[in-house]
């Protein structure tokens, strides 16, 4: 990984790393300063929504940990730099948590003889890019504690926000307070998340688990600049990594950690390989999508009178 950042040309080498520089960076996800025009942020709020930047969020169970080596015995060769945050800093602040001080000495049936229960991953809800310091070890279930740093972990690479929109299969309960929590976290990982432009949701695949009546407003059928995104590409990267669980289960700390980070850079060193192919088919499939869909459009609408399609055109 130090060789596909490049970082024998740093002048700094390694001694100069910060968290998640080891990580490739999609050119597709969204980066002001990087791939949006100068004047995004004072574009109208119509063309705004085409800034939205989608991050989708899920935590895993296969990916489990036991009770094996030590961090002393076992330390890890890039500790935060690339796709894991960095173990110290994580732990001193769950620990903290209320709830979790006692976390060493808790003898429940699901975490008996484990010292990571799955992991929490934050990735680019578009293209299934799995984003800087945006995984981290589950000590007990999927605590807000843990799912909350990783989510400020990945947006604290960002100066500043474009739209943000968070998918999330319990984000009709995550998004409660997550304000007020963010604010307690460590100095260095606290960020102004955009109010006004800050959105939730829960992926199309989960949605029908919860009550449709009140959870409309979660729906990405119906948000604004959710285009086609299902918010599903999180569990089909879980699917590709559960296979690895057999043999990282037994490993020390930090082989364990280094052994995932190879295979998370894998897939997003494909990704970057292939968003040619990718984009190219995507765009001839929704160039034919769209000419069907115009049709069955302009149908629909010359069967309604002039005032109805007046008064539903936005």
């Amino acid at each position: 990984m130090l060789k596909r950042a490049s970082r024998g040309h740093k002048p700094g080498g390694v001694n100069a790393m910060k968290p998640g520089e080891l990580c490739i960076r999609f050119p597709a996800c969204l980066r002001p300063g990087f791939n949006l025009p100068d004047n995004w942020s004072n574009v109208s709020d119509k063309l705004k929504l085409v800034y939205t930047m989608v991050t989708a969020i899920d935590a895993n169970f296969w990916l489990r940990r036991r009770a094996v080596s030590l961090d002393a015995r076992d330390p890890p060769l890039g500790p935060g730099w690339g796709f894991f945050v960095s173990g110290k800093e994580y732990k001193e602040h769950i620990f903290t948590c209320t709830g979790l001080q006692a976390l060493s000495q808790a003898d429940r049936h699901f975490s008996k003889g484990l010292t990571a229960t799955g992991v929490g991953m934050a990735i680019d809800g578009r293209y299934g890019f799995i984003l800087p310091t945006g995984v981290g070890d589950l000590q007990k279930g999927e605590r807000y504690c843990n799912m909350d740093y990783i989510v400020a972990s990945v947006l604290s690479h960002y100066k500043d926000f474009p739209p943000l929109l968070l998918s999330y299969d319990i984000a009709c309960q995550w998004s409660v307070h997550l304000y007020e929590r963010l604010g307690q976290l460590p100095a260095r990982m606290k960020i102004d998340l955009p109010e006004g432009d800050l959105r939730y949701a829960i992926p199309k695949y989960h949605f029908n688990a919860h009550k449709v009546q009140s959870h409309t407003q979660y729906s990405l059928n119906y948000m604004r600049g959710a285009g086609c995104t299902n918010g599903e590409e999180i569990e089909r990267l879980w699917a590709r990594h559960n296979q690895t669980s057999s043999s990282t289960r037994e490993m020390g700390p930090r082989s364990r950690e280094d052994t995932l980070e190879n295979h998370l850079n894998y897939v997003n060193i494909r990704k970057y390989v292939d968003i040619g192919k990718m984009l190219n088919k995507k765009t001839h499939k929704a160039r034919k999508d769209s000419a069907v869909q115009s049709s069955i459009f302009d149908g629909f609408c010359q069967c309604l009178t002039r005032q109805h399609v007046e008064a539903w055109t936005t």
